[in-house]
């Protein structure tokens, strides 16, 4: 029985290894020049390094967040403390207070502004007593908590979860604070 041989052109093989080599090897003679250029002009992966006044305007930063953090001492040693606190302010109208219990957010400096001024708001519609009484029902979530962030959950009759709150650890004053509702 005769068999049919195919018969395999080898040259377009060739021809796209060749290419290939080509191509990698113009990329690695054109390609240094151009990066080196626009490392200088600022312009790679929008990096521009400014040097040493660069490095002091950061150095700044971290110095005014460290120092709010290790301010920011309201709170409890631990986040069902914390949150017991926030009720017990909710159960007083007192949003200044409550929103004190909340997470500083360096990058939004109203953030603690927008939390009282919701707090207000829901004070003037009479509904303080309602979430306290809501947030006195929360239960611990062990198994979407870890080292510094705490999960509660208010649970409905069938076992879901209807409102919950995160609390975070600050490391810097060593008490928890409520991140969002």
């Amino acid at each position: 029985m005769e068999t049919d041989k195919v018969k395999t052109n080898k040259f377009p093989i060739f021809f796209g290894v060749f290419l290939g080599f080509l191509a990698v090897g113009i990329g690695m003679v054109v390609l240094p020049p151009r990066l080196q250029r626009d490392i200088a002009a600022g312009d790679a992966a929008g990096v521009v390094d400014n040097g040493p006044a660069e490095y002091e305007q950061y150095q700044k930063q971290v110095s005014v967040y460290e120092t709010a953090m290790k301010a920011d001492t309201a709170g409890g040693k631990t986040p069902e403390e914390t949150l017991r606190m926030f009720i017990d302010a909710l159960r007083k109208g007192d949003a200044g207070l409550a929103a004190q219990y909340t997470l500083l957010d360096i990058s939004d400096p109203d953030l603690r502004a927008k939390w009282k001024a919701d707090i207000e708001k829901k004070k003037s519609d009479g509904r303080l007593n309602e979430i306290a009484d809501i947030l006195s029902r929360a239960v611990y979530d062990a198994s979407s908590s870890y080292a510094d962030t705490a999960w509660f959950s208010v649970l409905n009759e069938n076992g879901m979860a209807d409102y919950s709150a995160l609390l975070k650890f600050n490391t810097y004053s060593g008490v928890w604070k409520i991140e969002g509702m």
